[in-house]
């Protein structure tokens, strides 16, 4: 069963094919009558070059140069018209065809990618999916505007197919039998060799996914140090030869299946060749045609032969094309858990809200094991809750499920008193200023950055006061163009590299921007120098002024100053409690606490 159905999506689907022209119609009004202009030239022009030497032999054997003359010189200007509107059209037609697949296809995947559900992009398998799915609208040669080329020539093949079919029928049908029958094996042949690739493209993908991966890592300025100093370009080269010659055996392998098409047109073509002549000489030395008519025929089957590989061509281009679109339209299709249009109306910012885990569990896709069991939790409004534990805990993945980037598998969520996974999403995270463990900016300016990539109605003053907040603003001030600076050189020339602690600083000074009434910081100090992290204990009550905060760490000397402490085991709440209450429990807190201490003791006096 599971065969039939990779089978039926390697076929090529009408709706594909439909929903790729109507794009690009509806996209440009003047693209159909374009298409219908092209179409008619396409297939008049060589009809009409076939007409040139049948006149020519007319003329010289009637001699009759007031009658051919007009009509040779007709003919000739309307096959250069038919030629000259082709490529104008088509070149027309190709530039639309190429925007409709930036600005309606990719523009759409784009737009997908970025607002779908979290645990619709995060997981292995869906970035894989996500890279196959870009890979049919990357290019001018496959997926979406492949499908869109490739329709309006199969439809020019198809007319050209039938009327010259038809005039051979006239002739002889022997030519026109014979002709079918090559074309059913060349077909054959070449559907052989793309079902080869199809079944090994999985294989391709991988090889092209780590060489791509490969070329970036060594270009990247980040690697470019470790590259240098442990001498690992060797290493890059060995890796690098074993793709290549990965990527080599497989286009030898899937380069032999096409022998046989191009040794079946070979064959095709001489035994077309032969029995056209026959035919054609014996019916012009018996008188039954005329000079001209022979040599009319011979341009109609040498045509013949052209539209009928240009068909089966194309077939297999279309089947290909489709396929490829099919893995853009599962990513496109992917439903969302999260009410992204409609839902419930996100509770006011106006005030601290209240949070409540109810029997929560979560384990990720595909996994049998839970990160998060039965967490039952309650954050009070204003309440500054410390979330603590050994890496693997799941204080992330608490954070990502109280971000609605995931829905737990079990268990509800609930922000004052309502289930954010009723709420509309837009909303909900707009109540959510949050710090993540990865810091990643973007390479815009710092003020794009902190503003959340606004380019316009950004609070200056409010900006200021955040990368204040944040401890930047000292180092932003002197720079030239003060929040106007690019980060990194990747945009701008005049673009600056922050260290780990700055960067930080700079995410920091977005959560703290966007002044939502949730705050969460996860892991806000990892990279900053033990100063820049007194400081900041010292300012947290005041960042956490009328917020309801959330502050993840391994490091349990940095949650003294919290209301609340959640000790997080094995995806269980162990412990809770205020420090004083949680060291004079005697339990797994104050075991942690001391072996810390302890570590940093020895370190200090080291």
């Amino acid at each position: 069963m599971k065969k039939k159905k990779n089978d039926k999506s390697n076929n090529i689907a009408i709706s594909n094919v439909i929903r790729v022209m109507k794009a690009m119609f509806e996209r440009y009004k003047t693209a159909k009558w374009q298409v219908l202009i092209y179409m008619i030239c396409k297939v008049s022009g060589p009809f009409l070059a076939t007409l040139i030497p049948t006149i020519a032999i007319a003329y010289i054997t009637e001699g009759d140069i007031g009658k051919f003359l007009p009509a040779m010189v007709g003919v000739i200007l309307l096959a250069s018209g038919a030629n000259a509107c082709t490529s104008i059209m088509g070149s027309r037609i190709s530039n639309k065809r190429t925007y409709t697949r930036l600005g309606h296809f990719f523009y759409r995947y784009v737009k997908k990618n970025l607002t779908t559900d979290y645990s619709n992009v995060e997981p292995q398998e869906r970035q894989r999916a996500i890279e196959k799915g870009a890979h049919a609208i990357n290019s001018n040669w496959i997926g979406a505007e492949r499908l869109m080329n490739e329709t309006v020539e199969f439809v020019i093949l198809t007319i050209g197919l039938t009327s010259y079919g038809t005039a051979i029928l006239f002739l002889d049908i022997r030519i026109l039998f014979i002709m079918i029958v090559m074309f059913v094996l060349d077909f054959m042949f070449r559907n052989h060799a793309l079902k080869y690739s199809d079944k090994h493209r999985e294989e391709n993908t991988e090889i092209y996914r780590n060489k791509r991966y490969l070329s970036q890592s060594c270009l990247d300025l980040k690697a470019g140090k470790d590259v240098r100093v442990y001498q690992m370009e060797g290493w890059f080269h060995e890796v690098y030869n074993k793709l290549v010659k990965a990527a080599g055996i497989y286009q030898r392998k899937t380069g032999f299946r096409w022998y046989w098409p191009t040794i079946s047109d070979q064959f095709c073509e001489v035994a077309r060749n032969l029995l056209a002549y026959y035919i054609l000489v014996t019916k012009a030395v018996s008188g039954e045609i005329s000079p001209a008519t022979f040599t009319l025929y011979l341009g109609l089957i040498t045509g013949f032969s052209e539209w009928m590989y240009g068909y089966s061509l194309s077939l297999n281009v279309m089947r290909k094309s489709s396929h490829e679109f099919n893995e853009y339209l599962a990513v496109m299709d992917t439903k969302d858990v999260f009410m992204h249009q409609g839902g419930e109306e996100a509770p006011s910012i106006d005030q601290p809200l209240k949070i409540e885990f109810r029997d929560v569990s979560f384990r990720y896709a595909g996994s049998d094991k839970d990160i998060l069991s039965h967490i039952n939790l309650i954050i009070n409004p204003g309440e500054k809750i410390a979330l603590v534990g050994n890496n693997g805990a799941g204080k992330t993945t608490l954070v990502k499920l109280l971000c609605g980037l995931y829905q737990p598998t079990d268990g509800t969520i609930l922000v004052n008193d309502k289930d954010i996974s009723k709420i509309n999403l837009t909303e909900y995270q707009s109540l959510i200023s949050v710090l993540f463990q990865d810091i990643n900016p973007l390479a815009f300016t710092i003020e794009m950055n902190v503003a959340g990539c606004k380019t316009e109605g950004v609070n200056r003053e409010r900006l200021i006061e955040s990368l204040k907040k944040a401890g930047l603003w000292e180092k932003i001030e002197k720079l030239e163009n003060k929040e106007q600076t690019f980060i990194t050189q990747t945009l701008h020339d005049n673009g600056i590299q922050l260290s780990g602690g700055e960067t930080q600083r700079l995410l920091l000074a977005r959560a703290i921007y966007k002044d939502g009434p949730i705050l969460i910081l996860d892991e806000p100090t990892a990279a900053l120098d033990p100063i820049a992290e007194s400081k900041m204990y010292q300012e947290y009550n005041e960042l956490t002024k009328d917020k309801t905060s959330l502050f993840i760490s391994h490091r349990l000397s940095s949650t003294k100053f919290c209301d609340r402490i959640i000790l997080l085991e094995n995806g269980s709440v162990a412990e809770e409690g205020a420090h004083v209450q949680l060291m004079q429990k005697q339990g797994k807190y104050k075991e942690i606490f001391d072996i810390q201490s302890h570590y940093y003791q020895e370190k200090a006096v080291g």
